[in-house]
C-alpha cells in the first residue's frame, strides 16, 4: 500500500496478493502481487495530524510537571497509533481505549519477533510438510495467536463500520479507509476478477499498522536522542523556530521553506 497527499487529502494506491486465502493458517509475504488502479480518496487533512501533535504536546506538558523522567517513545507511539487508527477507522486513542493500542502494539511486536525465528521461516517455506511437525507447528500456532489479537481488533472496527454502511453514499468520499474500501466492495459485488474482499481489507489494515507504527515512533525517538547528545544542533533549531514561528501556534507545512536548518536535520 502506498499513500500520498494531494490538495490536503490522502490518496491510497493499493496492491494486493491474489493468493491470500481466508482459510490460510500461515501468514506469509506473497511475491506475486497485482496492482489495482483506483483512486480512493478520503478527507483526512493534515490539520488532523497537527491536532494529534497538539494532544501529544499537551500530554507531555502535563506529565512532565509530575515527574522528572518520561519515556518519550510512549507519547510517539500513542500519537502515531492514533493517526494510523484515525486514517483506518476514524477514531483516535485516548484514555478510554488505550488498552486496544497496547494490545495491538504488543501482538505486533511478538509477531515480528516470531517472523525472524528460523523455525518459523522454515515452517512457512514448507507449510505442508515441515509446518505440520509438532515443533514447527508450535511456532505457527504462537504466531496465529498473536495475529489473532490484531485481527480481532480490526474485525471489530470493520463490523462497526458495516453496521453504519449506507449503500446510497457509495459515490461520496469516505471519512476513513475502511469506509472507502467497503464502498469499493459494494461497487464490485456483482463483478468478477477483483480483490476487494474483507480478507484483503483485514490484511491491508495489518500492512499499514506493521509498516508505519514502529517506524514512526522509533524515528522520532532516535531524533530526540540525537538532539539530546547534540545540544548545539538543538540550540540552532530552537533559534530558527523562534525566528520564524510565533509561540502561539504549531509548525505547519507552510513554514517548510523558511526552516532550512530544520529541514536539514530531518533529512
Amino acid at each position: 500500500m502506498d499513500l500520498y497527499t494531494q490538495s490536503g487529502l490522502v490518496t491510497y494506491q493499493l496492491y494486493v496478493s491474489p493468493n491470500i486465502l481466508p482459510s490460510s493458517r500461515v501468514l506469509s509475504t506473497m511475491p506475486s502481487r497485482m496492482w489495482i488502479d483506483i483512486d480512493m480518496r478520503l478527507s483526512f487533512e493534515l490539520l488532523e495530524i497537527l491536532e494529534e501533535v497538539s494532544y501529544m504536546l499537551a500530554s507531555i506538558k502535563n506529565d512532565v510537571s509530575k515527574s522528572d523522567e518520561l519515556e518519550i517513545k510512549t507519547y510517539f507511539e500513542i500519537a502515531s497509533g492514533s493517526i494510523i487508527n484515525a486514517m483506518l477507522f476514524g477514531t483516535r486513542f485516548d484514555e478510554t481505549n488505550l488498552q486496544d493500542l497496547y494490545n495491538v502494539k504488543t501482538s505486533l511486536a511478538k509477531c515480528i519477533h516470531l517472523f525472524m525465528h528460523p523455525a518459523l521461516i522454515i515452517a512457512a517455506t514448507f507449510p505442508n510438510t515441515v509446518g505440520k511437525l509438532p515443533f514447527f507447528r508450535g511456532y505457527i500456532d504462537k504466531l496465529m495467536k498473536h495475529a489473532g489479537v490484531m485481527f480481532g481488533y480490526f474485525d471489530k472496527q470493520i463490523e462497526q463500520h458495516e453496521k453504519c454502511f449506507d449503500p446510497n453514499s457509495v459515490e461520496e468520499d469516505g471519512k476513513d479507509f475502511v469506509e472507502v474500501y467497503l464502498k469499493e466492495i459494494y461497487k464490485m459485488k456483482d463483478k468478477d476478477g477483483h480483490y476487494f474482499t474483507k480478507p484483503q481489507l483485514r490484511n491491508l489494515c495489518l500492512d499499514l499498522w506493521a509498516g508505519a507504527f514502529e517506524n514512526i515512533a522509533n524515528t522520532f525517538a532516535w531524533a530526540m536522542l540525537y538532539l539530546i547528545y547534540n545540544p548545539e544542533v538543538q540550540r540552532k533549531i530552537h533559534e530558527e523556530l523562534d525566528a520564524v514561528i510565533s509561540s502561539d501556534r504549531l509548525v505547519t507545512l507552510g513554514d517548510k521553506t523558511q526552516l532550512p536548518y530544520m529541514n536539514a536535520f530531518i533529512c
